[in-house]
């Protein structure tokens, strides 16, 4: 008896869902819906929030405002968009990446493995013992949160005093807020494009910078110094800083 061989058909069957075609929307402080090209998912989420940012990457979802106390001094943490879209058409609940204790997100970008985080520091001053504060700005590897250490890094002896922002709101206005990411896939309203990180990897805005007009300030991550702009006049640091900011 003879046996024929037959090649063997394989097919594969790709998912070409992007994280870029996905609106999520906020249902309830502790549920999310997912949709993209006419699909739509609805699921619980292991913890509640307020109110959620897109990363300027279009990645990540960014939650702020979760359940806080002093035991578990959580404000905000983050999820990759395209796994959380993934586990909720599953039916699973949405886990969260915590940012670091205290602090709050500012941006996070896949590419480059960079987490911006923001936070309020009080310290006392004087011989009374009067309390300040001010924002300052911190910068992380999002997949380890391991810090990079800029010259405008939080000093080891500013975390003495530091002490959750809501509890001590009547400060706020005494640092300097950064600007939010652009967020408009949801409500349809343009808004003025805020960067905070090269989608390459190797320049953030730590307070977030706009290229037209050009205002702020941009870093160099492998250098840790600020990109000068004093050379040049305001036409050509818009066209510099749209050449970072791609």
């Amino acid at each position: 008896m003879e046996i024929k061989a037959y090649p063997l058909l394989f097919v594969f069957i790709f998912n070409y869902t992007s994280a870029q075609a996905i609106i999520a929307s906020r249902t309830s402080e502790n549920s999310l819906s997912f949709s993209e090209e006419g699909k739509s998912f609805s699921c619980k989420t292991k913890f509640k929030y307020k109110s959620f940012n897109y990363s300027n990457d279009g990645h990540f979802l960014i939650f702020y405002s979760l359940e806080t106390d002093y035991k578990n001094p959580i404000q905000s943490g983050f999820v990759d968009l395209l796994s959380a879209y993934e586990n909720c058409s599953k039916g699973f609940k949405i886990e969260i990446s915590p940012a670091p204790k205290y602090e709050l997100i500012v941006d996070i970008n896949k590419k480059s493995n960079i987490l911006i985080t923001k936070n309020f520091y009080l310290y006392k001053t004087g011989a009374v013992n009067n309390i300040d504060g001010k924002w300052l700005i911190s910068v992380w590897r999002y997949n380890n949160l391991q810090p990079i250490i800029f010259p405008f890094s939080p000093l080891k002896s500013e975390y003495k005093y530091i002490y959750s922002s809501e509890l001590n709101s009547g400060l706020l206005n005494k640092g300097f807020a950064s600007p939010t990411p652009m967020d408009n896939r949801e409500d349809g309203v343009s808004t003025l494009k805020v960067n905070f990180i090269s989608d390459d990897g190797k320049y953030i805005a730590p307070v977030g910078v706009t290229c037209d007009p050009f205002a702020g300030e941009i870093w160099s991550i492998d250098r840790k110094e600020r990109v000068s702009f004093d050379e040049v006049d305001e036409s050509a640091r818009a066209l510099k800083c749209r050449e970072l900011f791609k």
